[in-house]
């Protein structure tokens, strides 16, 4: 039987009216190759609301620190999933959220995206508004890849570009490496690293990364 990472978790029918999310304690936490929390470590958790097997709805929160010029110290998603689940080998996720972010509203915006995930390939595409606070719209396409080592462990990566369509903001790659060791059926740790190919764009938060965390989901 194929371990239960949170990836093959999502692609289960959950039943009506039952709550579902991830927990998530970091290092630190770093989204796309740019640094969302000083180096300090971050908790991220959400609780998301299933209406039937295929809709999820609900909220996503983490704690950030002084990104950009603002004070920013927390970051909350407001979030609709619906899963569609073709045979047992290609699951796609389509998805939208409302970002707020405290204390100043100046990176505020919205997103959309789909994922595929087809066999331990998976395959991102997402639209942002407001992207870094530059006023300006950014796409983010991503496509990786899992390997099982064994029952309770597996690596593997992703590589990332990021259209940014603002002067502040060019396009970037990202590249990211991980490896999971599965603890239980609902908990497991990951290590991982990054790096992107416009550090200069976003100061320290866009130097190399590493940071390890421990994931519950439930």
């Amino acid at each position: 039987m194929k371990p239960a990472f949170s990836q093959d978790r999502l692609k289960s029918n959950v039943a009506t009216n039952d709550i579902s999310g991830e927990v998530q304690l970091a290092t630190q936490f770093v989204e796309r190759g740019i640094g969302m929390s000083d180096q300090n470590p971050a908790m991220n958790a959400s609780f998301l609301y299933n209406l039937g097997t295929q809709v999820r709805m609900g909220f996503w929160g983490s704690n950030i620190s002084n990104l950009s010029a603002g004070d920013d110290n927390f970051w909350l998603k407001f979030m609709l999933e619906f899963n569609v689940l073709f045979g047992t080998n290609l699951n796609t996720k389509f998805y939208a959220s409302d970002n707020h972010f405290y204390k100043s509203d100046q990176r505020n915006g919205q997103r959309f995206g789909v994922v595929f995930n087809y066999f331990t390939y998976f395959y991102t595409f997402e639209w942002m508004s407001n992207f870094e606070g530059s006023k300006a719209n950014a796409e983010y396409l991503e496509m990786g890849k899992y390997f099982y080592a064994s029952q309770r462990v597996r690596y593997g990566g992703s590589v990332g570009y990021t259209v940014g369509h603002a002067v502040t903001t060019n396009s970037y790659f990202n590249v990211k490496a991980l490896v999971q060791y599965l603890l239980n059926t609902t908990t497991y740790f990951e290590a991982a690293a990054t790096v992107n190919t416009n550090p200069t764009a976003f100061g320290k938060r866009g130097d190399p990364a590493v940071w390890a965390s421990v994931n519950l989901t439930y």
